[in-house]
């Protein structure tokens, strides 16, 4: 299901003028938005118990791990030696990322 429904996010994703800056549903009723295939979620939730799905808007976050500026940076200039730090080195990106000085309460 993950599968298919990641699919159709990319499909829409390449089809939207807009691409990867397209627009999220502004609300849980928008139907297919000004796109002929419809909403380009930014997330879908999904729930097995209740065989349900929820589309998600999130806003960005300057600390995100995966789409946070330098995050990007660091991608655009160290290429697959960023990745493969980021795969090998416990805590790199959250350090690059900004997370590791995020306080979480306990």
């Amino acid at each position: 299901m993950a599968s298919a429904l990641l699919v159709e996010m990319l499909v829409s994703i390449l089809q939207h003028p807009d691409g990867a800056a397209a627009p999220a549903p502004s609300s849980q009723g928008e139907d297919r938005g000004s796109h002929p295939l419809g909403i380009v979620p930014h997330q879908i939730r999904g729930f097995l118990a209740r065989f349900q799905n929820m589309v998600i808007r999130g806003k960005s976050y300057d600390c995100c791990s995966a789409c946070s500026d330098r995050v990007v940076e660091g991608y655009r200039t160290g290429g697959w030696e960023f990745v493969k730090r980021a795969l090998n080195e416990p805590g790199f990106v959250e350090e690059i990322s900004g997370l590791a000085e995020v306080n979480i309460p306990s």
